[in-house]
């Protein structure tokens, strides 16, 4: 066979596996990147650094 035989059998077959990887590393890609965000400053709403609660 061929690469393109290759490929026409491939994707016959394994359409929906091929599908549910790229949705699950697709999930994974936005994960990380949440994950690796940083929060910059206090939250909304939250006190402010230089007010001490007594």
């Amino acid at each position: 066979g061929t690469a393109g035989d290759a490929g026409t059998a491939l994707f016959r077959s394994w359409v929906l596996p091929f599908e549910v990887l790229s949705v699950l590393l697709l999930a994974a890609l936005v994960g990380a990147i949440v994950l690796s965000r940083r929060d910059i400053g206090p939250p909304p709403g939250g006190p402010s650094p230089d007010v001490s609660s007594v």
